[in-house]
């Protein structure tokens, strides 16, 4: 998929607050370090032609090599040019006998407990037990960031954690304890999500933007021409690529897009009304909405009911992750199915192949993406006036295109 291949730099956004260019320079310098292409005692080239050599201004360099001052890459003399100081001197894991794993919101949810169960299955035959972290409360989202960013930060600190499993919730606030663990060789797998943008790791995923594109063209061959997205505050990578694929395979950059955001002292009901009653005040109103998640999509359906909108007569409404498949008879919901437990799986196989690699950060990144093929249940049909339409495919089963 296009937006799979899109081009990042490779730079790394540190403790203090610097600007991608300064961040993308130190990684330049800090490569050659580890290398061996700038030699350990001594000094760096002048601030002049490292500025010349990597096309920025001297205060750009000069901002750069402070941060490798920062972490202890080179030593700053007065007078004279920085010393290389050589790689930083990494924890001894020789003793570690434990993988840390961030899962939410908690490890009682299908989802995470599917995750986690796959988890178990890829060590099977290892030596290493889990240490398992959660946010205190799954009810409050600044809260699960603010543990999230405390249980990286304890990462690099632990000299018998060999690895870590992170189902990341965090953006920029997790960048600070992310280069800590990179400092300290302490190799992390992201599952379901990417890690921040400007971060460079490995990552087990699901195709979003594929599935997403297969909901739009199902859609469409059912004849359904206007459409809207319901989302969320969250700005998670999977969220994006589900509505950039959706919107991509319809063809219109345009499509409407809702967003459920409880504001405070506000029902989730109130919320779902709010957002979706502009949607379907429209003279062209939509008749198929896609949930960017199936907690989304049943909040939805019981919005659309409150505001005499039937589904799916009115309007068809599809989900994404497939979370009703644990109800006896797989639940009523058209939904793009994750597969949970295969992704904890080959997460878990990812992370020991690093620690048999000692975490080498500069090894390239892996990166793995599973299908979720569309399941058709109740909730989808042919817009009124193209009840002959068929959707190509047998109700219940998994679409493809």
């Amino acid at each position: 998929m296009q937006s799979l291949a899109r081009i990042r730099a490779v730079w790394s956004l540190l403790v203090h607050k610097i600007s991608p260019l300064v961040a993308s320079v130190a990684e330049s310098i800090r490569k050659e370090i580890r290398q061996g292409g700038l030699v350990q005692g001594r000094p760096l080239e002048a601030e002049r032609a490292l500025a010349a050599r990597f096309g920025v201004s001297r205060g750009v360099t000069r901002q750069a090599v402070d941060v490798l001052v920062r972490e202890g890459w080179v030593v700053a003399q007065p007078r004279c040019r920085p010393i290389v100081a050589g790689r930083p001197k990494a924890a001894d894991r020789t003793k570690a006998d434990h993988i840390n794993v961030w899962l939410w919101p908690s490890t009682s949810d299908y989802v995470a407990s599917a995750v986690f169960r796959g988890i178990q299955d890829g060590l099977q035959g290892s030596d290493y037990r889990l240490v398992v972290g959660t946010p205190r409360r799954d009810d409050d989202w600044d809260g699960a960031l603010s543990d999230e960013v405390r249980f990286l930060d304890s990462l690099s600190q632990d000299d018998a954690c060999a690895g870590a499993l992170v189902w990341p919730l965090g953006e920029q606030e997790i960048m600070a304890p992310l280069a800590k663990c990179r400092e300290a060789r302490l190799p992390v797998v992201f599952i379901d999500r990417e890690p921040p943008m400007g971060w460079v790791g490995d990552v087990v995923s699901t195709d979003n933007v594929g599935a997403a594109a297969e909901v739009a063209e199902f859609l469409k061959r059912l004849g359904h021409r206007h459409t809207a997205i319901l989302s969320n505050r969250d700005s998670a990578s999977s969220v994006r690529d589900r509505v950039e694929g959706f919107r991509r395979a319809t063809g219109d950059g345009h499509v409407p897009v809702a967003v459920f955001s409880p504001q405070e002292g506000e029902s989730d009901a109130d919320a779902y009304r709010r957002a979706l009653a502009p949607v379907f005040a429209e003279a062209t109103r939509p008749t198929a909405l896609f949930c960017i998640n199936d907690s989304l999509a049943l909040g939805a359906l019981d919005a659309l009911t409150r505001l005499g909108i039937v589904t799916p007569g009115d309007v068809s409404v599809v989900g994404f992750d497939g979370l009703l498949r644990w109800l006896p008879g797989g639940g009523h919901l058209t939904s793009a199915h994750q597969n949970f437990r295969r992704m904890g799986e080959l997460a878990a196989q990812l992370l020991l192949r690093r620690i048999a690699e000692r975490g080498d950060p500069d090894l390239p990144r892996r990166y793995v993406l599973l299908e979720a093929p569309l399941v058709v249940r109740e909730t989808t049909a042919p817009p009124k006036a193209d009840r002959t339409a068929s959707p190509c495919g047998r109700q219940g089963d998994a679409q493809t295109q």
